[in-house]
């Protein structure tokens, strides 16, 4: 076999600095579009971004150049700097320090997929996969 393949899919899940409700409607489109983008800038895949008023999931394909550490602590400083410069925030966005991070079958890509994009739908029905969610 010439090369590599590589299939190794995480699930990240981080929250707002005392689970503040920063994360409005009004920004979330242009926060998951930076998100994406710095995943992509890292070589990474994502393949879902969601959330709700105070937590954001990210599943990505892993590149086979980055750790996990690097790729949750490279987007969640570029995402709460982008926040707090380009959104407006004026420093008073910040993420929690830690996150969470699994690792995800990739027959299980599809439905974890459709979890993280309904985020909002299942914290209003309470309808939440406990080992997928952040602890308050």
């Amino acid at each position: 076999m010439g090369g590599n393949r590589v299939e190794l899919y995480v699930h990240l899940v981080w929250g707002t600095s005392r689970r503040r409700p920063l994360i409005t409607a009004s920004i979330r489109a242009d926060l998951f579009g930076l998100i994406a983008a710095k995943t992509v800038e890292l070589r990474c895949v994502p393949c879902a971004i969601g959330g709700t008023s105070d937590h954001v999931h990210l599943l990505a394909k892993l590149s086979t150049s980055i750790s996990v550490a690097r790729l949750a602590g490279e987007v969640k400083g570029a995402s709460s700097h982008f926040v707090n410069h380009r959104l407006g925030f004026n420093g008073s966005f910040e993420w929690q320090s830690g996150f969470g991070a699994f690792t995800i079958a990739t027959d299980d890509v599809p439905a974890l997929s459709s979890y993280v994009n309904a985020q909002e739908r299942h914290h209003a029905m309470r309808a939440l996969e406990p080992t997928l969610e952040l602890d308050r």
